[in-house]
């Protein structure tokens, strides 16, 4: 007898190949949860990203308030405008510097 009988070249093929397959299966499982954790740490970090974001909307509305800017514009000395007086055109506008400037000329 100078071979394996084909019985027990048959069983050791069949354990081979079944052998790769459960380390496929292994392999494939370890990926998968490693990507679950992956998935888990993103989720985790746009949540807080998610939560940074409402709270930076917060403090643009809250900067945006019209309490918020009068009160910063008072601070730089700013006032409110007069009435604003509608002009007709070719009238003259008297100006503190010169006397008069006739009215839409920009210079």
């Amino acid at each position: 007898m100078s071979g394996a009988s084909p019985l027990t070249f048959t069983l050791t093929c069949a354990t081979g190949i079944l052998f790769v397959m459960l380390m496929g299966l292994v392999t494939i499982s370890a990926q998968r949860v490693e990507g679950q954790q992956q998935l888990d740490a993103l989720q985790s970090r746009l949540a807080v990203v998610h939560n940074t974001n409402r709270e930076l909307r917060a403090d643009v509305a809250e900067a945006e308030s019209p309490e918020v800017v009068l009160d910063a514009a008072s601070k730089l000395g700013l006032v409110e405008p007069g009435p604003i007086v509608p002009l007709e055109p070719g009238k003259m506008v008297p100006s503190s510097e010169s006397g008069a400037l006739p009215a839409g000329n920009g210079r």
